[in-house]
Formats: structure tokens, sequence, C-alpha cells
């Protein structure tokens, strides 16, 4: 960045310092508890001093360097010490959307300033040289004031993967088993006439073809027993 560009962090600084103001001013008239104000005014300090602290490493070219490592013996507890004991949900600071200005109606003048803090150019340099510090600084801001951040800011959205729930089908019915063909019934015997053939197998009488042929070949009679 040149030299002569202003310098984002005053101007970030004197917004925050308005939103103090207006906390101070009209955080007792909306009934805001007194440790809640006091959590949003550090908060709102904190940031201030991380933005200052940002355009400085950006200007120095020190953005790259690693921040020193913390020593296990000076994060880690003492033996016996109390545990912490926890926040009351009144002393923890809300989260949603436009938290800050639905608390306090006032503050929501200096969404505005907000936002033309974001369209200037020096303020786009800064996001696009550190856009990830950049980003965990304005973006707690911009929800608490109602302002959606610029698209440089905003962080991927999550891929929600659909679960695909496993549907157990019935097995299908095995089909009836065909029913077995009735058997055909058994033709009723014809009587027999005194002639011994059935009435159904009478002789058919001969044509004239068979009656000559029988008196030109008569049958054979089987010769007598003489003895």
């Amino acid at each position: 960045m040149e030299t002569d560009t202003p310098n984002p962090a005053q101007r970030f600084t004197t917004l925050i310092e308005e939103l103090c103001r207006v906390l101070s001013k009209h955080g007792r008239e909306r009934f805001v508890d007194a440790a809640m104000l006091v959590l949003i005014w550090n908060r709102l300090t904190r940031l201030a001093k991380r933005f200052a602290i940002l355009v400085e490493r950006v200007r120095a070219g020190t953005l790259d360097d690693p921040a020193p490592a913390r020593s296990q013996a000076a994060s880690a507890r003492p033996e016996g010490a109390p545990d912490r004991p926890r926040v009351p949900p009144q002393e923890v600071l809300p989260h949603h959307f436009r938290w800050l200005v639905n608390m306090i109606p006032e503050a929501e003048v200096h969404s505005g300033d907000l936002c033309w803090l974001l369209q200037r150019l020096e303020m786009e340099e800064l996001i696009f040289a550190a856009p990830r510090q950049a980003g965990r600084i304005l973006r707690p801001l911009c929800r608490m004031l109602g302002v959606d951040p610029p698209s440089a800011l905003q962080l991927p959205r999550a891929v929600r993967v659909r679960r695909v729930e496993e549907t157990f089908e019935p097995a299908p019915e095995p089909e009836p088993a065909p029913e077995p063909a009735p058997e055909p019934e058994p033709v009723p015997a014809q009587p027999e006439d005194d002639s011994g053939w059935p009435q159904c197998l009478e002789p058919e009488p001969l044509s004239e073809t068979e009656e000559e042929f029988g008196e030109l070949h008569p049958p054979e009679r089987p010769p007598k027993n003489r003895d």
C-alpha cells in the first residue's frame, strides 16, 4: 500500500468509538443489563485493537510471520486450581444476525457507516492482502450491525449432504400355486346286449364289396375231429 493512503485503522477506530458512545448513552434506556454492556464494550474495543495490529502488520510486510507459540507450561492449568465458573446465559454475547441493533436500535445508524467503510479502496486492498485475518474481525461486526459482508469476507457454505435413508421393501408375496386340473370323469360302462357286443360297438352292415369278397372266399372252417 502507498504511504499517503488513508489509514483504515483510524476510520475503523472512529466507528468503534461511536458505537461505544451509543452503548453508554442508550444502553440503560433500553434496559440492557450492566454486565451485558460491559461485554459488548470489551468486544468492540478488542476488535479495534486487533484491526489496528493487522493494518500495521500488512504495512510492514510481516503478515506471514507466524505468531509466537504458547508454551505448554503457560497454557496448562496449575494442579489443584478450581474449575472455571460457568458463565450465565445473560452474560454471553448473542450470535444471531443484527443482534446489537435489535438490542439497541440507536446503533442502526452506524450500519451505513460500516457499509461505506467496507467500500473504500484502502479497505478493499486490506481485505485482498489479508482476507482470513480481516474476516475474523469484520464478520462479527457485520453480524451485530445487520450488514451483509462483501463476497471477499464470506465463508464458503458447507455442502450439506442429504442423507439417503435405506428403505427396505417387503419381499413380494409368492404367487399361489395353480390349482391342479380336475381329473376326467371315467366313462361309464356301456351295457351289453344279448349278442355280447356293447351297444356302442354294434357291427355296421357290410358294404357290397365286402359281401362279394365273402362269397368268393368263404371263411375256412376248422376240420372236425374224427375221433
